[in-house]
């Protein structure tokens, strides 16, 4: 048994822009604040694989669209790699 832990393996993250209530806001800075952290993305991050891991009717819903997700994110990535058609060359 090796004396030290190996390193966590790193996840792939992505940067996500929204917009809540501001109630809901503070208090998910207060959440933070009583986890000891003032990381909110580690407290959406717990709260969204909460809701995910409990919900049912959502796992059973996404076992039946699975294909339906990986044309989405192929979509998505098809439209992050095209310039903007706007902008001047």
């Amino acid at each position: 048994m090796p004396l030290l832990k190996p390193p966590e393996p790193q996840l792939a993250t992505r940067r996500l822009y929204l917009r809540i209530d501001e109630s809901l806001a503070q208090t998910a800075e207060r959440y933070a604040e009583f986890l000891g952290t003032d990381k909110l993305d580690h407290v959406v991050t717990q709260a969204l694989a909460f809701i995910f891991k409990r919900d049912a009717q959502f796992k059973h819903w996404l076992a039946e669209h699975a294909a339906n997700s990986k044309r989405l994110s192929q979509s998505r990535d098809m439209q992050r790699k095209q310039p903007d058609q706007g902008a001047e060359q």
